[in-house]
């Protein structure tokens, strides 16, 4: 007898993937949809990104007239404006790290039964910061934010530097 397990016994992470126990999960094909679907989900705050640096980079065209004027490269001006949106990112990201703790520590004996209809006084949960802060998932994240800044700071710097010096000089008339 030959029998077929169809790929089984499955990790827990390819388990989620099977719908049936006839046939065995396309990984490929699921993986790809997610893939997709991340990618839309970022590609709308990309796109409004970028439409917030284009109007910033149009605000300081004439600053980037007297600096080309003055000899600046392309380059430099292009990496002055990647390390301020690195460090306006970062900052970003470590306050919105810190509010969140400061959140947890001073309502973590309410989330837990903020929808509880009774309450035990003598059974109060207690909810950690570390229960919810996983650096993994933190790092990935905050990675992300910091690329999908930059590559939308990137692209309007570009345009932006592609006028010449006399129409930066001009654009605040």
């Amino acid at each position: 007898y030959m029998n077929d397990l169809m790929g089984q016994p499955d990790d827990y992470w390819a388990s989620t993937f099977r719908f049936d126990s006839c046939s065995a999960p396309d990984l490929a094909s699921e993986l790809r949809m997610y893939f997709y679907m991340l990618l839309a989900l970022l590609f709308i705050p990309a796109m409004n990104l970028s439409g917030m640096m284009s109007s910033r980079m149009d605000e300081r065209l004439s600053e980037l007239g007297v600096r080309k004027t003055y000899g600046a490269t392309n380059m430099r001006l292009i990496g002055q404006v990647l390390w301020e949106n690195l460090l306006l990112t970062c900052i970003g990201g470590l306050l919105g790290l810190l509010i969140s703790y400061l959140i947890v520590l001073t309502a973590s004996d309410w989330i837990l039964t903020l929808f509880d209809s009774y309450t035990d006084v003598e059974k109060t949960p207690f909810l950690s910061f570390e229960m919810l802060f996983n650096p993994t998932v933190f790092c990935a994240s905050f990675g992300l934010c910091v690329l999908l800044n930059l590559i939308s700071a990137l692209i309007p710097a570009i345009w932006a530097l592609r006028r010449n010096i006399i129409q930066s000089l001009n654009s605040k008339r």
